[in-house]
């Protein structure tokens, strides 16, 4: 008898518990399966190194922040190197440079694709190795740049966006004006080969 009595005493304590902490549980479940849900970004970059003063701006925020050593850069992310700033991203086999009053956005970030929006300044990119299904592109202004190989390159925009000038010291790249009215030079020196487009 004692022992149905103490079984019924806690199914009447559980009936009365468990519908307080029902919305707790429930709560508690939706949580985990939210951050479960919210996948990690496929790749990422590391600011591996800043000289001078270089802002960044995290994607989908308002407010530019001072950057800082070691940072992981995803996409939509945002970075401005002052005169007489530098800095570089280290992305897997690749590293980016930016150099003084440059200002950069990563479009996109993944296994397949790494697109830069440079709006102005330059950027020089050192990519090791390049698979199959891998691809470079860095757009301007004036048009796209995709890097096709595994080499070293520069990209230049002046401050007001109305020409960039590509420069191949060891690979392949294809610059595309997109269809805008625009000239376009190309001359070979002795270390490199250099594309300029603009607007006209």
């Amino acid at each position: 008898m004692k022992s149905d009595h103490t079984q019924e005493t806690a199914m009447k304590i559980a009936r009365r518990v468990f519908p307080a902490l029902a919305p707790a549980l429930l709560l508690i479940v939706g949580l985990t399966g939210s951050a479960a849900a919210q996948d990690p970004p496929d790749r990422a970059g590391r600011l591996s190194f800043i000289g001078g003063d270089v802002s960044f701006r995290p994607g989908g925020e308002d407010e530019w922040t001072a950057a800082t050593l070691n940072y992981t850069i995803t996409a939509g992310d945002e970075l401005w190197a002052e005169p007489g700033a530098r800095a570089e991203i280290t992305l897997g086999s690749a590293a980016i440079r930016l150099g003084r009053t440059t200002a950069a956005g990563f479009l996109a970030l993944d296994d397949q694709l790494t697109q830069i929006q440079l709006s102005q300044g330059s950027l020089q990119v050192r990519i090791r190795d390049l698979d199959y299904d891998e691809a470079y592109e860095i757009d301007t202004s004036n048009g796209a740049v995709s890097l096709l190989a595994p080499g070293s390159y520069r990209v230049d925009v002046d401050a007001r966006g109305y020409s960039t000038t590509l420069t191949v010291r060891e690979g392949r790249a294809e610059p595309d004006s997109g269809g805008l009215r625009g000239v376009r030079r190309s001359w070979r020196s002795r270390h490199c080969v250099r594309h300029r487009f603009a607007l006209l």
